[in-house]
């Protein structure tokens, strides 16, 4: 229900942030370390400099996440529900669902 703040160059916690839910299972930071994304319930999204919190609902079991290498927009699978959400991250709203499988989970960015 927690997740740490760590500075890398003493290794230790510098402050434990309480989250909206008991457990995260996936957390993502986006390319320029400006928000940081983890997947529970429902998509968390913090804010690094205000450590702000904002929810996102994506579906049922918010699981992998995956973000864009420009920044701009998020993968979120809902596992349970067999999709993958497309998040904005400028807005902080889902745009679009990609069907899946069962259950989907990890992703990958590949480039041709």
């Amino acid at each position: 229900g927690t997740v740490s703040i760590i500075d890398t160059a003493t290794k230790r916690i510098t402050e434990t942030l309480t989250l909206p839910w008991k457990y995260g299972n996936r957390l993502k930071f986006t390319p320029d370390g400006r928000q940081v994304l983890i997947s529970s319930d429902e998509l968390l999204i913090i804010d690094v400099a205000a450590k702000a919190m904002r929810s996102v609902k994506v579906g049922a079991q918010a699981t992998g996440v995956l973000v864009a290498p420009d920044g701009r927009t998020a993968y979120v699978a809902a596992s349970r529900d067999n999709r993958v959400a497309v998040v904005d991250l400028a807005t902080l709203t889902v745009t679009g669902y990609i069907a899946t499988g069962a259950a989907p989970d990890g992703m990958a960015w590949l480039r041709r």
